[in-house]
């Protein structure tokens, strides 16, 4: 018999998020390869819970086991409408980041987690260790509205990227810059390599690598198709979806030495891949 694993799934009462739980273990199976050792390996499914909520949703987990995410805190009044807050959890225990509106999307095996939450200043960012939140600001910018900043990705120095005034970001000591490419719309992964991957402002995914952006195109290798990329490991395998069919159909992709290869699906015609490991 093989060995007992665990999924962390989210809550499962659906709420107005009833793909939170799919999405969640589509992105755990691929983290951990689960469809190359689902045969051999057992899996048990652990409900994180919420703050009192109808939701949460789990974004990230690092090789100690400690997630984080979003989970719906009950109001404190019934006519307050109620809160999404980033938590972290770990040992049993679903704990608040901070009490405001924001999500955590990613940590590191330091600990070090990254997201964004609504600060006096604005939507922005952060940065949250050792029970420390630091806003991390934004770039001014010409939009209409406050600067704002998304964070989404990073790596196990702490390089955190995401968004700032429309555009793709990346983070570190202090510093916060675009990519110098206005066509890199979001920012949503980084491996140890500073090889970030992400979403243009023509909606295909692309891989940023030695200074160079590249345009993945789609599986279908429709220009007006859509795709994004959401993560890349140390090996610079990208995961993420793409439309095929005229948009009609997406399913996730894993981008490997120049090639976009299609995952398939579970069922139906809908997938997406949010995640992927070292090996």
């Amino acid at each position: 018999m093989g060995k007992t694993r665990r999924i962390l799934i989210t809550h499962p009462n659906y709420g107005l998020l009833n793909f939170s739980r799919i999405w969640m273990f589509i992105w755990v199976c691929l983290q951990i390869g689960l469809v190359s050792a689902f045969s051999q390996t057992h899996y048990t499914l652990t409900d994180l819970g919420t703050f009192g909520g109808d939701h949460s949703i789990a974004y990230g987990i690092n090789n100690s086991g400690v997630v984080v995410g979003v989970s719906r805190a009950v109001p404190d009044e019934p006519s307050t409408i109620a809160a999404d807050f980033p938590f972290v959890y770990s040992n049993g225990v679903m704990t608040a980041i901070c009490t405001c509106f924001g999500w955590a999307t990613a940590i590191n095996a330091a600990g070090q987690i990254t997201g964004f939450a609504s600060f006096p200043t604005g939507q922005h960012a952060f940065l949250y260790g050792n029970g420390i939140l630091k806003d991390l600001g934004a770039l001014p910018g010409s939009m209409s509205g406050p600067p704002y900043s998304l964070a989404y990705g990073m790596n196990s120095a702490g390089v955190v990227v995401g968004q700032t005034r429309n555009e793709a970001m990346v983070y570190y000591q202090g510093i916060m810059a675009t990519l110098g490419r206005r066509a890199a719309l979001t920012a949503h992964g980084i491996n140890d390599s500073n090889d970030i991957v992400g979403t243009l402002q023509s909606e295909h995914a692309f891989l940023f690598h030695n200074n160079r952006l590249v345009d993945l195109g789609t599986l279908d290798g429709d220009k007006n198709g859509t795709s994004e990329a959401f993560a890349i490991n140390s090996s610079g395998q990208v995961v993420g979806y793409s439309y095929i069919a005229g948009n009609s159909i997406q399913r996730p992709f894993l981008y490997q030495n120049g090639v976009m290869t299609d995952l398939g699906a579970l069922s139906g015609a809908f997938g997406a891949a949010w995640g992927i490991n070292k090996a």
